[in-house]
């Protein structure tokens, strides 16, 4: 079933307010950057809280993965609060026309997490390398 030009639309304009969202949470997780934040321990190389998550979602199991997970959905959801009207109004828009089947907040999770996956940092990469070397 084609969606009509309206819906089109919002569901564009709605990705389009995913994607800022999604960059909005990395760059508030990037500023995580002070020893008390940090998990892992100063010899790791990862700077910030983004980088350790990562190197948690690349596939290094790590303890503190609850810690860090429950921090993405609050990240979240502080992020969504501090939106305009206009952002809300538009996610309403989309959840009530069922424009789309997943929930705002998962699709949001999901985007933070698919873009841990992808994250190509240098420091991640060498924390990455250095863990298979201990195998």
């Amino acid at each position: 079933m084609a969606m009509s030009n309206e819906r089109a639309l919002i569901y564009k304009a709605y990705k389009e307010q995913k994607i800022y969202l999604t960059h909005a949470i990395i760059k508030d997780l990037i500023s995580l950057n002070k020893k008390d934040f940090l998990q892992s321990g100063e010899d790791s190389g990862l700077r910030n809280v983004w980088e350790e998550i990562c190197v948690q979602v690349q596939g290094e199991f790590s303890y503190f993965w609850g810690i860090h997970d429950k921090l993405i959905q609050d990240t979240i959801k502080i992020i969504y609060d501090a939106q305009d009207e206009s952002f809300k109004s538009l996610v309403e828009t989309v959840v009530a026309q069922k424009i789309t089947r997943v929930p705002f907040f998962e699709s949001v999770y999901k985007n933070v997490i698919l873009e841990a996956k992808r994250n190509k940092n240098e420091r991640v990469k060498r924390y990455n390398r250095k863990e298979e070397d201990e195998f």
